[in-house]
């Protein structure tokens, strides 16, 4: 099982799992961890091949999938008896919320994607097709510097960029090729983004100078009715770790107006696992 943390703050609180990205690992959270396990129940946890998971003697297997990301993720929530959470993910770890809604919406209450990857645009493709020719040939981390410095550019995003790097260097060579060979498969994923759930309210925190990202997830709002957009000045792709006040207050107010708004649902004889109807009158 995936190396995980959890924060009780009482059980009747509602849960919050944030998932991390690429490259990264649970430490990215350290900024909202304080702010949030005096708000709600916090798990924290490592995906495959990343931080304290590394240690940990997962069944091994020669490539990953989308699938198996999302298994393991699940396996934890079973294995903690979380029936239902707010999720709150960061660039790669945004793409695997999304596919968990997709299999598991029963159990995603909300979901807020940080640095949200939600298409691939022209520069984007050209990075990744440009990693696959070099990636037998250059050692890993000068080309996780190399896309960190693309993504994250300039000194405003320095402390995130920083970040990233410190974490991919605990990072095997063969799992970096592991995670990098998903990017093959990302296409049908990210499709799903212009078709987001229709019964999970979705918030998009973005920094307004994620130059990669930003242009597409503007116009996801318009195409459903429960999903919201905030734009953080002077911020750049990793929004949780360069302006976590900012960050912070915007998330927790989103997730307390989907907690009333459920318990309005709820009070009217709405299911909360089944919001969908009440939400989309009141969002």
């Amino acid at each position: 099982m995936l190396w995980h943390k959890t924060y009780v703050l009482q059980p009747s609180k509602p849960w919050i799992v944030f998932i991390h990205g690429a490259g990264g690992s649970s430490t990215i959270w350290h900024p909202q961890l304080r702010f949030f396990r005096n708000q709600c129940n916090v798990l924290l946890l490592d995906l495959r091949g990343h931080g304290k998971t590394i240690n940990k003697a997962l069944k091994s297997v020669k490539s990953y999938s989308f699938d198996l990301l999302i298994e393991d993720i699940n396996e934890v929530l079973v294995h903690q008896e979380i029936s239902r959470a707010h999720f709150v993910g960061v660039s790669l770890g945004t793409i695997l919320i999304r596919e968990f809604a997709d299999q598991f919406s029963y159990k995603v209450i909300s979901a807020t994607y940080v640095g949200a990857i939600t298409q691939l645009d022209f520069r984007s493709r050209i990075l990744i097709r440009t990693g696959h020719s070099l990636k037998y040939i250059i050692p890993f981390l000068t080309l996780y510097k190399l896309f960190a410095w693309i993504i994250m550019p300039g000194k405003a995003h320095f402390e995130a960029r920083a970040l990233f790097i410190q974490q991919a260097s605990q990072i095997s060579q063969d799992e970096f090729l592991r995670w990098f060979d998903l990017t093959h498969s990302v296409s049908l994923i990210l499709s799903k983004f212009n078709v987001l759930h229709p019964s999970i309210p979705s918030l998009f925190v973005m920094g307004e100078k994620d130059h990669l990202f930003l242009g597409h997830v503007k116009k996801l709002p318009q195409l459903n009715s429960l999903a919201e957009l905030v734009v953080i000045e002077d911020c750049g792709h990793v929004c949780n770790v360069e302006k976590p006040d900012h960050f912070n207050e915007n998330t927790l107010a989103f997730i307390k107006r989907v907690h009333n708004l459920l318990t309005k649902s709820s009070d009217r004889r709405f299911s909360i696992s089944e919001p969908n109807e009440a939400l989309q009158r009141d969002i």
